[in-house]
């Protein structure tokens, strides 16, 4: 990957570096997140006021005794039929000694990322995906 914004696309080597107890976690708090839960300790976005920079970029965070371990994307919407339905797309992962805050470097990345990505596409092949692999 070279473009800058490629290179912040790590998620799936960072996923697979994750004790099976902390993806547990992070699934747990996404399917929170999917039924509408608002658990600031475990997720957030960035619309606040103030924050309007980031608006759309969301993390998904796990705070342990010695690492914090935190998985960033963006928030967009790929169904303009559905103003509601809003699809986070999970793009870098990182695992810190105890992060306090998000450095704004990665939330930048994150944007450029959202705005060269067209995620009417990315949701047609990720549903594409998910149906070969139910066929398997």
């Amino acid at each position: 990957m070279t473009s800058a914004p490629e290179r912040i696309v790590d998620i799936v080597p960072f996923w697979g570096t994750l004790e099976a107890t902390v993806k547990r976690y992070f699934k747990s708090s996404m399917d929170t997140w999917l039924r509408g839960g608002n658990i600031k300790s475990r997720f957030h976005g960035w619309n606040k006021e103030g924050a309007d920079d980031y608006r759309g970029c969301f993390v998904f965070k796990k705070t342990g005794k010695k690492f914090a371990q935190r998985i960033y994307g963006f928030l967009c919407n790929p169904k303009s039929e559905e103003p509601r339905f809003q699809l986070c797309v999970l793009a870098h992962g990182l695992k810190a000694k105890r992060v306090q805050n998000t450095d704004k470097a990665i939330l930048n990345k994150l944007l450029k990322l959202k705005q060269d990505c067209d995620p009417t596409a990315l949701f047609l092949r990720l549903l594409k995906a998910d149906s070969e692999g139910r066929e398997q």
